[in-house]
């Protein structure tokens, strides 16, 4: 999952950048060093301009777990509070599942 431009990753952190702009593949490895994305072969400073995305990765290539995978696990955790409210002898009502959910989102 690439994050937007919105968010920055952390300081000296490895991404995956999404810059169409830039070369013919459209993606670069670079750096996030000093609030910009750069790598040690590039021509000129114009590349953390271009860059539209990016997905922090490892030191191996893999993807680090982003937004999505938070976002998973706060479902998961929601899942399992529900899913409990239809164990075998659980007092639980719709009105109690309404209540876990709203309560999970932090709507009450």
């Amino acid at each position: 999952m690439y994050l937007t431009r919105n968010s920055s990753p952390n300081e000296g952190q490895l991404c995956i950048c999404k810059c169409p702009n830039w070369n013919e593949l459209g993606f670069q490895i670079a750096t996030f060093e000093n609030g910009e994305f750069t790598y040690p072969e590039q021509p000129n400073d114009a590349f953390d301009k271009n860059v539209i995305a990016y997905c922090p990765i490892n030191e191996d290539g893999n993807q680090i777990h982003t937004l999505a995978t938070v976002k998973a696990k706060k479902y998961d955790a929601l899942e399992a509070k529900v899913s409990a409210c239809y164990d075998e002898g659980s007092q639980s009502d719709l009105t109690t599942i309404g209540e876990i959910v709203a309560g999970h989102f932090g709507w009450v």
